[in-house]
């Protein structure tokens, strides 16, 4: 089942609904934390954002849309919360207001066997992927390379597809989305790129002070009976 993007009006018909709904907005391509299993949203963030509405007594609405799209949304009021491996970062939180922080990442170069990119250094003048409007994205326009092929994707099987065909000469992208790919595909091996250290949060309308203290402690009590890690073993698991 291929799962289309839901259009502004709808998202808003559907935010207009009762707030016994907690409108949960995500990605749908980025395993472990967010994929589509049976046509239906999985992985680690939408399983703590179930948590997160039962804890607050709600039924939950999960709706995959891009991920670039998921702060503007989220800052218009069409969503409730935005949870997708998002990271924090200065520009973002002038937007919308973060939760304590659930994960934390940092960024790794996938490339083939056959082609191997191992470090920062051998990044320049190469073809890069990433996907479009993540920290990966942000993280090699700040690189300083002197010459950089950049191509950008919606998902990411759009980028690991360009990778194995060769469109391509390596991948920047999150720490455990990288570890999916390289277990999933014998082919490609993974190198950390220093200094990229990250952490995931969830999202909220600014000023939402009463919604965010509320995930706060949700979250607060997962990490410390790990419940959070137990989930990313959980998903990674099942590739």
């Amino acid at each position: 089942m291929i799962r289309k993007f839901l259009p502004f009006m709808l998202l808003l018909s559907l935010f207009s609904c009762s707030k016994k709904e907690l409108i949960v907005l995500t990605d749908h391509s980025f395993p472990p934390f967010e994929y589509i299993k049976n046509g239906e949203p999985a992985g680690v963030d939408p399983d703590i954002a179930a948590i997160i509405g039962e804890k607050l007594g709600k039924k939950i609405k999960i709706l995959p849309i891009g991920f670039s799209s998921i702060i503007p949304s989220i800052e218009r009021k069409l969503g409730d919360i935005g949870i997708a491996a998002i990271t924090v970062t200065p520009e973002r939180e002038k937007c919308v207001d973060f939760s304590i922080p659930y994960a934390k990442s940092e960024q790794f170069i996938i490339s083939l066997n056959r082609f191997p990119i191992t470090n920062e250094d051998e990044l320049d003048g190469i073809r890069i992927g990433v996907k479009q409007g993540t920290t990966g994205h942000v993280t090699v326009r700040e690189i300083g390379l002197k010459k950089m092929d950049l191509y950008t994707f919606p998902t990411t099987m759009h980028i690991l597809k360009a990778l194995l065909n060769e469109e391509i000469d390596a991948i920047i992208i999150d720490q455990q989305t990288a570890a999916w790919i390289t277990a999933q595909y014998d082919q490609t091996q993974s190198h950390p790129l220093k200094g990229t250290a990250e952490y995931y949060a969830v999202c909220v309308q600014k000023n939402n002070t009463k919604l965010l203290i509320e995930i706060n402690k949700i979250l607060e009590e997962m990490i410390s009976q790990s419940e959070i890690e137990a989930l990313i073993k959980k998903h990674s698991d099942l590739f």
